[in-house]
């Protein structure tokens, strides 16, 4: 088995997760509640750091060993180690002063930390009198190996010895699951924040998914043969009341046959108004059967584009449906996840309030 697979069981999968970040927090995470909760317990996750020919004066120790706690401070005068105790930084010059009664000997030395957290040691410490510190490194100061499921303190070379360690030497492997379930806190967390990134576009702002639908045009374009039509029906309409006819000075209309009682010119006359009459309903019948046909086809063109609406809107609601399963899968298991982390800090550690533990802090 390996990290990743114990985090998949609670995430369900860590594929395209930032596995080796989620560890990190973990592993802080489990340091910062052992400091809130059981300080004592720190020993257990901590290293003595060998300064050798470094001269611990203003040692940024955090950044040179990338440690979050510091438990103790020794010197070493030949072959005995002597244990530092603490003073006030407004005390160093007092301290190596032979006149002063704060002046202090390698039977007694002593050490403070300035207004950054760095600390000075007193008597000075180098390659012949060696200062050690009992420190605790945080994340960045491991190795965590994965597949392996082990945590390594890492080698430093800023001066001195580089201690040498087993794996999981420096965190206990029943502190393990605490990491495990932490990190699996992170990835869920992480994985529900980006759900608005997933879902889709919102339909009162942003009609993006809606967009990509092909365009459909409802507009008809058409011309209507306006003057043939006219030319028809004043022909009929000159034939049954006109005074003449094209042009000609003789009257020619049906009410002037009727009103000379020319019975053969009315018929005749009649006639040739109703083909003009016939002619006009032609064109318009076929204006109208080429308007019909447009109209067919731009509402073959809607129902196209309402069944493809229909299917945005079907996959619409899956993605929908499909990410509200997704979440409230999450959800439960980060409630899964805090209640085990609860049980394990209670059983392991001991009772006490569980916030988000700070770094850099002196035990």
């Amino acid at each position: 088995m390996s990290f990743s697979t114990r985090l998949a069981n609670y995430t369900n999968t860590v594929t395209d997760e930032n596995v080796t970040d989620a560890l990190k927090r973990g592993v802080d995470y489990t340091i910062g509640i052992v400091n809130a909760l059981k300080p004592s317990m720190l020993m257990l996750f901590s290293y003595n750091r060998n300064l050798g020919t470094i001269e611990a004066s203003e040692l940024n120790w955090m950044r040179a060993f990338n440690a979050s706690y510091l438990l103790s401070v020794n010197r070493d005068e030949g072959s005995t180690e002597y244990s530092c105790r603490p003073v006030s930084e407004k005390m160093k010059r007092q301290l190596s002063d032979t006149k002063s009664i704060y002046y202090v000997t390698y039977q007694d030395p002593v050490y403070f930390l300035n207004y950054s957290g760095n600390i000075t040691i007193k008597p000075e410490t180098g390659a012949s009198n060696n200062g050690y510190l009992i420190i605790v490194p945080s994340s960045e100061g491991r190795v965590i190996d994965d597949s392996a499921e082990s945590i390594t303190i890492g080698q430093v070379s800023q001066g001195g010895e580089n201690p040498s360690f087993g794996a999981n030497e420096g965190f206990p492997t029943s502190f393990q699951e605490l990491m495990i379930l932490h990190a699996a806190e992170c990835l869920l967390i992480e994985r529900i924040a980006d759900f608005r990134a997933k879902l889709p576009t919102d339909l009162d702002a942003d009609t993006t998914i809606f967009d990509a639908l092909p365009g459909i045009d409802l507009d008809i374009s058409y011309t209507f043969p306006s003057d043939d039509y006219q030319d028809a029906l004043d022909k009929a309409q000159n034939l049954i009341d006109g005074t003449t006819m094209d042009g000609d000075t003789e009257p020619e209309s049906a009410q002037y046959w009727l009103a000379d009682e020319d019975e053969d010119m009315v018929q005749v006359t009649l006639g040739t108004a109703a083909q003009e009459l016939q002619r006009a309903s032609a064109i318009l019948a076929e204006f109208n059967a080429e308007i019909n046909a447009k109209i067919a086809d731009k509402g073959q063109d809607l129902q196209a584009f309402q069944a493809n609406l229909q299917k945005k809107m079907g996959l619409y609601d899956k993605i929908i449906a499909k990410l509200n399963v997704d979440y409230g899968w999450m959800t439960q298991q980060l409630q899964l996840i805090s209640s085990k982390k609860q049980e394990f800090i209670q059983s392991q550690i001991g009772q006490g309030p569980i916030g988000s533990p700070s770094e850099g802090k002196i035990a």
